[in-house]
């Protein structure tokens, strides 16, 4: 409950309540100001780089080459869906790890975490 619904609502809330009211903060020099911006946004763009990378990793060249070759090849799309598709490359990279994993995964709901009023019940019916 706390990490699947509490905190993605009150992390935002808390972040933005901070950002507009600035409550809390002294008066801080333009220059501090300015260099917190610049590292706090490095961090943040990290996400949205690599998905880029992601999606033009395939073609050949600089990184405005591949960008300009998915772009015209009409790809970009359906790789950036297939960059959100599960595959076999995900999970543990060690075999023995691996295998432990994917019992580990069909013995357990991925729903499990959360409370049973929001839960959905993924199980087949049965046959009889």
């Amino acid at each position: 409950f706390c990490w699947g619904i509490l905190c993605p609502i009150l992390h935002p809330l808390l972040f933005f309540y901070a950002l507009f009211t600035q409550a809390g903060v002294p008066n801080i020099p333009p220059t501090a100001l300015v260099c917190g911006w610049v590292i706090s946004s490095l961090g943040i763009l990290i996400v949205p780089v690599h998905l880029l990378l992601s999606v033009i990793g395939e073609e050949e060249g600089e990184f405005r080459e591949r960008f300009v070759a998915t772009m015209k090849s009409g790809m970009f799309i359906s790789r950036l869906k297939d960059t959100f598709t599960p595959n076999n490359l995900w999970g543990p990279s060690s075999i023995q790890e691996k295998k432990d994993w994917q019992i580990y995964q069909e013995e357990n709901s991925l729903y499990q975490w959360l409370p049973k009023c929001i839960r959905r019940d993924q199980k087949a019916p049965v046959d009889e």
